[in-house]
């Protein structure tokens, strides 16, 4: 037993060994190329993160409000939907976070997290803008003003309902003051959203009742508050 392992410890190999060890390193090369032909057709694939479309400029802005400290509900809602018709959620919730600089996606996600960084920063006010120009991160810069605008305290909770109870039509006209009046709704719907329901059609958890206590609520204001 010990005359075959002496021969094969030697500085040599035979041509079965040879051709072996091609065959290892070919199953290898074929192997890397293969996941470098997946990576790239990833960023082909528009439900993938890292797609960008060829018409997408990080100079353009996404969405058309402007963050100035008081908007954040509105400007939050229009920036979420802008992302997810992009299918770019994943770069602000933490999803996706950063990979390391030697992982083969890095490249395609430090370039699509540019672009949100870039889409965020041409929808804030200079002020604002500038107090963010050094965050290079989009789920940290997301953060950031979310802790900063995000008042969801329950003095603002009140402040809205009062500004919700006294609202009325005065001189405008009924378009005007039901956009107007569902704003406030939309406000006070994102600090005290109602948890959903899975219950389907015959609701048993009662949540469907305090959604339709709320609707009602709702509805009869905005008559109250009607010119006569």
């Amino acid at each position: 037993m010990a005359e075959p392992f002496a021969a094969n410890s030697g500085s040599s190999y035979s041509a079965v060994e040879l051709q072996r060890i091609t065959e290892v390193l070919n199953q290898i090369a074929s192997i890397q190329a293969q996941l470098t032909r997946n990576s790239a057709n990833s960023s082909q694939d528009p439900t993938n993160p890292y797609f960008l479309h060829p018409s997408e400029s990080a100079g353009t802005p996404l969405i058309p409000v402007i963050l100035d400290g008081k908007n954040y509900g509105s400007w939050s809602r229009s920036m979420v939907l802008a992302l997810k018709s992009k299918n770019k959620l994943k770069f602000i919730d933490g999803s996706l976070p950063k990979p390391d600089e030697n992982d083969s996606v890095f490249e395609s996600w430090e370039r699509c997290n540019t672009y949100v960084v870039a889409w965020i920063n041409l929808s804030l006010s200079p002020s604002i803008s500038q107090s963010v120009i050094w965050m290079n991160v989009a789920s940290d810069l997301w953060n950031d003003l979310k802790h900063r605008y995000y008042h969801g305290d329950r003095f603002r909770v009140a402040e809205l309902h009062e500004k919700f109870y006294a609202f009325r039509q005065g001189d405008v006209d009924v378009t005007t003051y039901f956009t107007k009046l569902r704003a406030i709704w939309e406000d006070i719907e994102n600090f005290r959203m109602i948890p959903s329901c899975e219950c389907g059609k015959d609701c048993k958890c009662g949540l469907g009742v305090v959604r339709r206590y709320k609707s009602e609520d709702q509805v009869t204001h905005f008559l109250r508050g009607l010119n006569d």
